[in-house]
């Protein structure tokens, strides 16, 4: 190819490589110029007294050294900041860091919102369950039992005869007249069977302490239980058989046990002395749960207020206990 032949004008041209060693010789040659300029070339600082001009101080630098003193604490600072971001918390502070912190932290969030659910079911739980204690409850009576509004297309079906039957031997109250005469009977104890007007369950009940009934049940003063007057120090013995579901003191009735039975019948055991046994204890009819005193703001002496409930409905104790 005849170089020649090509245009003059052209967009580059051809670099020999003897103008490329020139170039860098020439730009070694202005590096080294620089570099011996700023090595011997020195600058003076000094601190001075403003009245007498009178010479404190004095330092000498040169370019070189301010360079190299820059660039060392540009350097420690950035090794400094580093570290501290590596070794220490502050990197939860920087976007994009924290990584597993993170999701720790909506993992807490999660289990607080399910604790805060759960605190608030136990709260409704335990003003329920005081309302309870205290006979702020509605009894039978106070319950609206308009049967005629009620919208059951199967009120409006006639009883067959074997229902008829059924209900004639309920009515004369021989239907359970064999679980009766079955039950064993225990001195002070007393049956409860399903010809009374409350539908319960058979069950045996021990009298919970000798004593004497100075207050009644009385479902209009609201008084849901019977108060029994006993010497001083006399053991309370639980009713029957069940488990523990209630041992600690409230401000009204003072130191109370509820001890849950079979049916779902509930006994309490109010204005305790003391309570001898403890949440989700076993106890057997006649044990000793509690010692008779005279705790708590409704009392008026040493005696034992006694409850007996059924469905969340107060049952008077005397109808099913000989005392």
């Amino acid at each position: 190819m005849d170089w020649k032949s090509l245009p003059s004008k052209m967009p580059f041209r051809m670099v020999s490589a003897k103008e490329v060693v020139e170039f860098s010789e020439r730009m070694l040659t202005r590096w080294r110029q620089i570099l011996e300029k700023a090595q011997h070339t020195y600058y003076r600082i000094t601190i001075m007294n403003n009245d007498t001009f009178e010479e404190i101080k004095a330092y000498r630098l040169s370019l070189m050294n301010v360079y190299v003193w820059t660039s060392s604490i540009l350097v420690g600072l950035t090794l400094f900041v580093s570290a501290m971001i590596v070794l220490t918390p502050l990197k939860k502070y920087l976007p994009g860091y924290g990584g597993a912190s993170g999701r720790a932290i909506y993992a807490l969030s999660d289990q607080l919102d399910a604790l805060e659910r759960k605190t608030k079911a136990q709260d409704t739980y335990n003003r329920h369950f005081k309302k309870l204690l205290v006979g702020d409850v509605e009894s039978l009576d106070k319950v609206p039992m308009d049967f005629d509004k009620i919208p059951d297309s199967l009120m409006e079906i006639d009883p067959s005869e074997t229902e008829l039957a059924l209900r004639k031997k309920v009515s004369a109250g021989h239907f359970f007249q064999k679980d009766l005469n079955d039950t064993p009977k225990m001195g002070a104890l007393t049956d409860i069977s399903a010809n009374d007007k409350n539908n319960l369950k058979p069950i045996v009940f021990n009298m919970p302490v000798q004593g004497t009934i100075s207050l009644l049940f009385d479902i209009q003063q609201k008084h849901f239980g019977v108060d029994i007057v006993a010497p001083k120090n006399t053991p309370v013995q639980v009713a029957a058989d069940g488990f523990v579901v209630l041992s600690d003191w409230t401000q009204e009735t003072g130191n109370t046990i509820c001890v849950q039975h079979a049916h779902n019948i509930v006994t309490f055991y109010k204005h305790n002395a003391r309570n001898l046994k403890k949440v989700g204890e076993k106890v057997q009819m006649g044990e000793p749960i509690a010692v008779i005193g005279n705790t708590g703001e409704q009392t008026s002496g040493p005696h034992l207020h006694f409850e007996l409930w059924q469905n969340g409905v107060p049952m008077n104790p005397k109808s099913y206990i000989k005392f």
